[in-house]
């Protein structure tokens, strides 16, 4: 049977291709280099052939790079060109401008914003994506996602969920095929992924995210021999790294949720295998006030989307 192609990764590969750099591919992404990398290796995994010729300066494609990029460049560009025409909203229409974390935007504002855009074709969303809270004069935001530590000061705040994190692991990961026991597992077998923000974060972010230590002492009653092989600062990498070499992620279970109900992904000790965490997904609001009544209404369709996180 064939596969769906890997439509994400293609359009990583025309970027890199055409700026004939992972760094330059990755600024135009708005992601890490090394998340192109990965993005890169997976497809030339996935093909069985190379398609760049690395260099000290940058990349270069090689003949089966070459075909390739004919090959699907035109679609690419033809979706890009789809997609804008179609998030395209009438003249007059309202904008409301949002600020959300990156891996929130990708795992759980992305896949519900539709619903939104069909009951309201005349409001147009203007998404920006960010960890910190926005300079509301400077950044003209109206409201904005935060993942972090109540209370946040300074601005209007209201809790949009809780949060929680558990391990999981790809579909085709040895541990999905049945439930394993975290007490007698080889711990030792397996690398360990988790989420750490780099220090520049803002104080409410940093340091308090609990990891694989809490999660080993709360359901493996040891752990000491196991491999946290690295700690990233997006969901998004620390996902494709564990892929990539038959790994573990210590997870937060609303950015996975979706994924897991799907079959993608599969909590290998239950979903009740998780630890709390102190940390929360809130909405965010200049402290002035009510906010704009579009500003509430959008509010009040993003706690209709709230599952409880069970």
């Amino acid at each position: 049977m064939a596969t769906s192609p890997p439509i994400a990764a293609l359009a990583v590969f025309v970027a890199a291709a055409r700026a004939e750099s992972f760094r330059a591919a990755a600024g135009q992404l708005s992601v890490t280099p090394g998340a192109v990398s990965r993005r890169i290796r997976q497809l030339e995994t996935r093909l069985g052939t190379p398609l760049f010729e690395r260099r000290s300066q940058g990349v270069a494609l090689n003949a089966h790079g070459q075909t390739l990029l004919d090959a699907i460049a035109p679609n690419i560009d033809a979706i890009e060109t789809a997609w804008a025409a179609a998030i395209e909203r009438p003249a007059g229409g309202q904008t409301l401008s949002i600020s959300v974390p990156p891996s929130f935007a990708r795992h759980w504002l992305g896949p519900r914003i539709a619903a939104f855009d069909a009951g309201s074709p005349a409001v147009d969303i203007e998404a920006s994506q960010a960890f910190i809270a926005p300079s509301w004069q400077g950044d003209r935001i109206d409201l904005a996602v935060r993942y972090g530590r109540s209370p946040w000061p300074g601005v209007a705040h209201r809790r949009l969920m809780t949060d929680r994190l558990l391990p999981v692991v790809a579909a085709d990961h040895a541990l999905a095929r049945e439930r394993a026991d975290p007490s007698t597992l080889d711990w030792a077998a397996y690398p360990l992924f988790e989420v750490r923000w780099p220090a520049r974060q803002p104080a409410l972010m940093r340091g308090d995210l609990p990891g694989w230590a809490d999660w080993l002492t709360a359901h493996a009653g040891h752990g000491q021999n196991a491999r946290i092989m690295a700690r990233h600062s997006h969901y998004d990498d620390a996902l494709v790294a564990a892929g990539d070499c038959n790994g573990i992620v210590l997870a937060s279970h609303v950015l996975v949720a979706d994924r897991l109900a799907s079959g993608a992904l599969v909590a290998p000790f239950g979903t009740a295998c998780s630890i709390d965490t102190p940390f929360e997904f809130a909405l965010v609001t200049p402290n002035r006030g009510q906010p704009p009544l579009l500003a509430a209404r959008f509010m009040a369709w993003l706690f209709d989307q709230v599952v409880p996180c069970g």
